[in-house]
């Protein structure tokens, strides 16, 4: 505590060691303002890694990686990713600015920015080995740490309760992102997330046994995934402080949606629209 119940600092760092990069430190600290009870600014900083997998750096073989073609020799190629021992850990220096208040009993605001450098990020390498063979030869594509750039943006939220049984919260997210490499990954990197995001929330208990709590969701476009909208509903019943019924309805707005593009690895299924029924038993 640097000034008692205005200015706090954390800091600290984690260790960790794995068999592919060896030792990892991810160090972390955090800036804590308390101008007055219903304010709080804070700051923060962290470094943290992705180390690579099985997959990306061992001695092993994935799936097929596209469609066949016609390489050098004029044989046809399989294009196949294989691990790679040398590829290194992703970083990332995660930067933070935040600030929450609380105008009224019944109003909280909350607002953060961020900003976020991304190096060594792994991805599959630009320059296949070729490998004749016969009838087809094999494109060895090996996972490399080709990607580099930074993404950045901002989330806000406002909650209010207008009465003591009710509570509303709509919130926005943007996220913007700059990433460098070998076409076409660092495009589909840029554009595997969507920039906008924004949901609107409500809990109401009708009692202290029912309550009915909803969402909409509105979430942008990305790469091979248009923008959707989607409601839930959740209308639970507790009879006593330790049993909760709950009937739940997903997705409610469409039959179905995607929401992730077809990959070499997984292709794209849709979300349903769904319900179900829930029985909880609290300790």
């Amino acid at each position: 505590t640097l000034v008692p119940d205005r200015l706090t600092l954390t800091a600290g760092t984690k260790l960790e060691h794995n068999d592919y990069t060896g030792i990892e430190i991810q160090p972390s600290a955090s800036l804590v303002y308390t101008p007055t009870k219903r304010q709080t600014l804070w700051a923060s900083v962290s470094r943290a890694v992705r180390t690579p997998s099985v997959l990306e750096a061992g001695q092993t073989f994935a799936p097929v990686f596209g469609a066949p073609f016609i390489g050098p020799g004029g044989i046809l190629y399989i294009p196949t990713l294989v691990g790679n021992p040398g590829v290194a850990s992703e970083t990332l220096w995660a930067y933070e600015l935040g600030w929450r208040i609380q105008p009224t009993d019944r109003v909280s605001v909350d607002v953060s920015l961020f900003y976020n450098d991304y190096e060594n990020v792994i991805t599959v390498g630009s320059t296949p080995v070729f490998v004749p063979g016969v009838p087809t030869g094999v494109a060895e594509l090996p996972w490399s740490n080709d990607l580099q750039g930074h993404t950045y943006g901002g989330e806000a939220s406002v909650t209010v309760s207008p009465t003591d049984h009710w509570r509303v919260t709509a919130a926005y997210s943007l996220l913007i992102a700059n990433i460098r490499g070998p076409a076409p990954f660092a495009e589909t990197s840029e554009n595997s997330a969507p920039r906008h995001q924004i949901s609107l929330r409500s809990a109401y208990d009708f009692t202290k046994q029912w309550s009915l709590d909803g969402q909409f969701r509105f979430v942008d476009s990305i790469e091979g995934v248009p923008a959707y909208v989607t409601a839930d509903l959740r209308l639970s019943y507790r009879p006593n402080d330790h049993l909760e019924f709950a009937l739940v309805g997903q997705n409610l707005l469409d039959p179905s949606h995607p929401e992730q593009p077809n990959t070499p690895f997984a292709p794209s299924s849709e979300v349903p629209r769904g319900f179900y029924g829930k029985i909880t038993w609290h300790f």
